[in-house]
């Protein structure tokens, strides 16, 4: 089982245990876990996407994920599967980026953070399924000019 099913399953296993009594009225909440930065909004297929910093295990910072939930009028919201989750082999957490949409795919272009060091990688899906287009980061640091470092080269941008 890879992270991002062992975040999904953790998500599925303990999202009752907040009760919607205490949740917030009109702001979107993750079911269970710790969210932060609003990553990669987008209108894709007719509905608003929002995707988020995300711990799934923990109600304080931990390994980023990026939460995600769906919505038509921007009060309501469906809550999906985790879009993000670090991964094994590109080896990092998954920070902050956005998205973009390109015909029937969903792009997710993000930061990898390890060790202090931070790539970019990409991600397309179908809206709720998201898989990597490589195994390693598609923007390392060997590809920066040799004056920058790769220390703060995160938050990736499409205009």
């Amino acid at each position: 089982m890879n992270n991002k099913e062992k975040a999904n399953e953790y998500f599925k296993e303990n999202k009752s245990k907040i009760k919607d009594i205490e949740r917030p009225v009109y702001h979107l909440t993750p079911d269970i876990g710790w969210m932060n930065d609003p990553n990669g909004f987008s209108f894709f297929k007719g509905e608003y996407h929002l995707f988020y910093q995300y711990n799934p295990y923990d109600i304080k910072w931990g390994p980023m994920h990026w939460g995600h939930a769906k919505s038509k009028d921007f009060v309501n919201w469906d809550r999906l599967p985790v879009a993000l989750a670090p991964d094994d082999e590109i080896k990092g957490q998954c920070f902050s980026g956005t998205a973009l949409c390109e015909g029937d795919k969903h792009i997710l272009i993000y930061t990898v953070h390890n060790d202090g060091k931070e790539e970019q990688a990409v991600e397309i899906g179908d809206g709720v399924d998201y898989k990597s287009i490589s195994k390693e980061s598609v923007i390392r640091v060997e590809h920066l000019p040799k004056e920058f470092s790769g220390i703060d080269f995160r938050d990736p941008k499409i205009w």
